[in-house]
């Protein structure tokens, strides 16, 4: 084997080992923290009346601790490339509604904090529709990986997408940029109507406007 062939077969290796570890600590994470809030969850929204908001955190909550098994078991073990093809996208779109969820509370925010006043609302849908739609052209498209990375892997190796044929990376920077803007604009809309009432002297709007911003680069992949 040549020495570049080589380099490949260890920096292949790696790569895989770095990318399993990650979605095993990132899960890890997302059952550690679930399980240390539980008792203020159940008693501050599970016996709560139901309401957008309520639905809103249990899809944020529960979407990804049902959902990212699915992601570890096409990760993390090993699978050839002729069973990887049907899976690849699938998998990948389950990332569609963690993406879109966290975004459905910051609108549900700026409507909030606009009175429920309808132009608002639609404004705001208008805009979740936009990102809906970017979002699964960006997350949809995804690819099984080439042959050359199955053959660097001895065969097989987990079920990844691959980010390069398919312009997957320009479609992903599209699809945060939109993010980003319809985040800008649910804040704006709350900084907005927040300064033309007293609502700002609120402590719990205080706590919004100082953790609205650095909420925005949180939410991205």
């Amino acid at each position: 084997m040549a020495e570049w062939e080589m380099s490949a077969v260890i920096l292949s290796s790696k790569m895989r080992t770095m990318s399993r570890s990650a979605a095993l600590a990132a899960y890890s994470i997302q059952v550690f923290e679930w399980a240390v809030n539980l008792t203020s969850e159940v008693e501050l929204i599970h016996r709560a009346r139901w309401s957008f908001i309520k639905l809103a955190y249990i899809l944020c909550r529960y979407c990804p601790l049902l959902t990212y098994p699915v992601t570890l078991w096409a990760y993390i073990g090993d699978y050839d490339q002729e069973f990887c093809a049907p899976i690849v996208r699938p998998v990948w779109a389950l990332f569609i509604p963690l993406y879109l969820f966290p975004h459905v509370v910051m609108l549900l925010r700026a409507y909030a904090f606009s009175g429920r006043r309808k132009w608002i609302l639609v404004l705001l849908s208008l805009c979740f529709m936009a990102l809906c739609t970017v979002t699964v052209y960006a997350f949809y498209t995804a690819q099984v990986m080439p042959t050359y990375w199955y053959q660097l892997s001895g065969g097989k190796t987990g079920c990844y997408p691959s980010l390069w044929p398919s312009n997957i990376l320009q479609r992903l920077a599209i699809c945060i940029m939109t993010a980003t803007a319809i985040d800008l604009v649910s804040l704006i809309v709350v900084v907005v109507y927040c300064l033309r009432s007293s609502f700002c002297r609120r402590s719990r709007a205080k706590h919004f406007l100082a953790q609205g911003p650095s909420s925005i680069p949180a939410k991205k992949p």
